[in-house]
């Protein structure tokens, strides 16, 4: 069984409401991970026990390459890889590979917009990782910059999927009827029309959030950014897109992000035409799945050092690489789960029944 004491944190990459993620080192191994803490004490309201339980099966899912019947599925190229999940009294921790390059929030946080080749090469790759996710059923209801980590080489990898959710339903044409979700969730600058109406919602909310990252990417702020966030949602429910000067002479890019900002999720570019659009017109998508297409951006990193954090948030890297031992002891477990990630497993009928921790 793998737990926190075989790991040694080293800086702090990121932190979220309820998580905080490190960079950790395994000892013996020298092996560096992105470690994930997760608060059990957060997992008090059964809404978010179940989301839990959701994110670490569809993760589980991912990694393996099964899904929950054991039946092989493809692995997804470019969506980020558990490799442990284990627990003590207060806190559920997932372990990750560690990818070097940050994230496309911070590359924005940098250099406010990013240059027309490299958007187009994200794009790709996050259309690649999206139709992949939804020919399996995954929505991951959370897509935008701070997500999309970028590995050492230059490619993306989508990560945090504690907002995601699987339907067992997978359309197979456009057209066909989809299972929907009412759950309100996401980030607020990134959510669809019909989530913020409350309507039933499916796999579009994930395009919506694509096109309104494409823009930010070009335009270095998202399409209806305003100064309050009422009035932010009333533009993403009523106002017409308004493109900078340097992108609407783009013809392909400003209708690539107009089928993607349809307010009608029908009308949506979708899995099943998005790829056929002129914006990726000399694109062979295989080639985008086996990574065969050389990154236009590849990051800056100190090849002497494997832990090289410089493309990370400094106000995440100021931080003290601790748990916060106020929580320890505090918790109650509500769930089975997490030793070895091989031999880990999740019974959903068993959600209130007690565990023991390592």
């Amino acid at each position: 069984r793998v737990s926190i004491a075989d790991f040694e944190l080293l800086r702090v990459i990121g932190q979220g409401v309820t998580a905080k993620v490190f960079l950790a080192r395994q000892k013996g191994s020298n092996r560096l991970c992105a470690l994930k803490a997760q608060k059990k004490s957060r997992a008090g309201k059964h809404r978010v026990l179940r989301q839990m339980i959701k994110e670490t099966d569809i993760l589980k899912q991912l990694a393996t390459g099964q899904n929950n019947d054991g039946e092989p599925q493809p692995i997804n190229p470019f969506v980020v890889k558990l490799r442990w999940m284990f627990h003590n009294e207060a806190y559920l921790f997932l372990a990750f590979d560690f990818h070097a390059g940050g994230d496309i929030g911070t590359m924005l946080g940098r250099y406010k917009t990013l240059p027309s080749d490299v958007t187009r090469f994200y794009a790709a790759e996050l259309v690649a990782a999206i139709t992949s996710l939804h020919a399996q059923g995954i929505v991951h209801r959370d897509i935008k910059p701070e997500n999309v980590l970028i590995d050492h080489e230059g490619h993306i990898v989508l990560t945090d999927f504690g907002m995601a959710t699987q339907f067992s339903t997978i359309p197979s044409y456009p057209g066909d009827e989809m299972e929907s979700s009412l759950t309100f969730c996401g980030s607020d600058i990134y959510l669809a029309p019909e989530v913020l109406q409350g309507l039933p919602y499916s796999f579009p909310v994930d395009w919506w959030a694509l096109g309104t990252m494409i823009f930010e990417m070009l335009a270095g702020v998202t399409p209806f950014m305003a100064e309050s966030k009422d009035d932010m949602f009333t533009g993403i429910l009523e106002d017409e897109i308004v493109f900078p000067d340097e992108i609407k002479t783009e013809l392909d890019t400003t209708d690539l992000i107009y089928g993607l900002l349809q307010k009608d999720p029908e009308d949506r570019l979708s899995r099943f035409d998005v790829k056929e659009h002129p914006y990726f017109a000399g694109i062979e998508w295989d080639k985008v799945y086996n990574k065969d297409y050389e990154p236009v951006h590849v990051p800056e990193l100190d090849s002497s050092m494997d832990d090289d954090t410089q493309n990370f948030e400094e106000d995440f890297l100021d931080m003290k690489p601790i748990l916060d031992v106020e929580v320890l002891g505090k918790s109650k477990p509500a769930f089975k789960s997490a030793y070895l990630f091989n031999t880990c497993y999740y019974d959903d009928d068993e959600q209130n029944a007690d565990y023991t921790s390592d």
